[in-house]
């Protein structure tokens, strides 16, 4: 009895494992399945951060993440991932060897793979940072009385907000994840998802591969 129950908490884990990662940003891309076609053919997935690229008013495509899968055979799965972060926030001072990386197809989540070939890069790029200035004063209303009418009025400043130019640092980390295969990703699987989070999940990335599968006979 006990074992039939531990079996079923490690599905439902597992299950709860799969739709969380679906919380954090991710994007996919479409090609000819590598398996059925013996090589992999070009499949760069990109995912964009242009609201984070905005705040910081840095250029497009500073923050984006990018996977490209560089092994499916039967024996083993391969990915490599550059994970973009301005130093500001913590998730650029996590070395790509410390997050946790989930491997998911038919609904199963492994995280088994090893991350190999680490790297980081520093880039220094121009953006701005905003700045609060108070421009005067206005009149508002504190208080009404029953009728609508305002019997209590006060001041309060006023602001507009300016952006300064100003310097940031990105930093890129790199690696390679990989998984040993044994049919976990086979002929008929139409999808698969690689997603590298940090070890609090408090942010993550995910990259999605759909795979053209032939029609059954």
């Amino acid at each position: 009895m006990k074992r039939t129950l531990g079996i079923l908490v490690a599905i439902a884990l597992t299950g709860c494992a799969g739709a969380s990662l679906h919380r954090y940003p991710h994007q996919s891309t479409r090609i000819v399945h590598p398996i059925i076609e013996g090589q992999v053919y070009q499949n760069q997935v990109v995912v964009d951060n242009s609201v984070e690229e905005q705040r910081y008013g840095v250029g497009y495509g500073s923050f984006t993440d990018d996977a490209t899968l560089v092994t499916l055979d039967e024996s083993q799965i391969c990915v490599q991932v550059n994970i973009r972060n301005v130093t500001e926030v913590r998730a650029a001072q996590t070395p790509i060897s410390a997050y946790r990386v989930f491997l998911r197809a038919h609904q199963t989540v492994r995280e088994d793979g090893v991350v190999s070939g680490t790297t980081s890069q520093m880039a220094t790029i121009p953006g701005t940072r905003p700045r609060d200035v108070q421009t005067g004063m206005e009149t508002y209303c504190a208080g009404t009385d029953r009728y609508g009418n305002c019997y209590s009025w006060q001041s309060r400043p006023t602001y507009t907000t300016v952006y300064d130019p100003t310097m940031y640092q990105v930093a890129t980390q790199s690696g390679t994840a990989c998984w040993t295969n044994g049919g976990f990703v086979a002929e008929d699987t139409d999808e698969m998802e690689i997603y590298f989070v940090l070890p609090d999940r408090s942010d993550g990335v995910g990259f999605e591969w759909a795979f053209d599968v032939p029609a059954a006979p």
